[in-house]
């Protein structure tokens, strides 16, 4: 979902964002320009934070809201929490009960997939991104894959020169050579993580097609570019 909803009036601005989309890139961003508008450093993003209903109030604030290609975001939770730290989000529901460590890509998706069909509420990581916006009227909307343009546009508009950061990036294309979506996460900290369509076949795409169904829509539509899978040549991934 939009976890994340932060408001600064200094700046006239409201930003939402997910886990996995980003969220660390926008947040040095956001606590960049806040210091900039009003020299103080903005050091508790708790302060910030505001709730869906707040934003959807706030008429003179410019909002924007950050999304992510879901298939991708899938790959990065993945690398993320399940190859590269299976110490802290490595379980897929918010009780904790589907654990992954250890798992393949597609064990990951038929655990996720169980989970959605039995209404298990998901950790913050997954849960669909399109969820909690609904009465929020964004004026921009900025693909995470297209983080650095975007963020140059928010900053021409509100008159600031901050650099696009890049927390958290995932660096994609190895050695390794198999079916990605097979392999156990052991093989990806040997060899690396290889490019994200990579662990998507006609099985492992069709479930996360139809988990994040309402979420593909709304990036197509949002941003206007297509999701992983839809052609040959996609976007280069961005991920946090």
């Amino acid at each position: 979902m939009a976890e994340y909803f932060v408001a600064s009036e200094a700046l006239g601005l409201v930003v939402a964002f997910s886990p996995k989309c980003g969220s660390t890139s926008v947040r040095s961003w956001f606590a960049t320009a806040v210091e900039a508008a009003t020299g103080k450093p903005a050091a508790n993003e708790e302060a910030f934070l505001i709730s869906p209903q707040d934003a959807a109030s706030r008429s003179g604030a410019w909002k924007v809201l950050f999304l992510r290609d879901p298939l991708r975001r899938l790959v990065g939770f993945y690398s993320q929490w399940v190859v590269r730290n299976e110490t802290l989000w490595c379980f897929v529901d918010a009780q904790r009960r589907l654990a992954l460590r250890g798992k393949t890509f597609r064990e990951f998706l038929l655990a996720l997939d169980h989970a959605w069909k039995h209404g298990f509420p998901l950790q913050h990581h997954l849960v669909p991104q399109c969820e909690k916006l609904a009465g929020v009227e964004f004026d921009q909307v900025v693909a995470v894959e297209q983080l650095a343009s975007g963020l140059e546009d928010l900053n021409r508009r509100l008159g600031l020169a901050i650099p696009a950061p890049h927390a958290n990036r995932s660096r994609y294309g190895t050695k390794f050579t198999g079916a990605a979506c097979d392999s156990p996460p052991h093989r990806f900290r040997e060899d690396g993580i290889p490019s994200p369509e990579c662990f998507f076949d006609e099985e492992t795409a069709a479930l996360a097609r139809a988990i994040y169904a309402k979420d593909i829509e709304l990036y197509r539509k949002a941003t206007g570019l297509p999701v992983l899978l839809d052609v040959e040549s996609s976007p280069p991934p961005l991920g946090d």
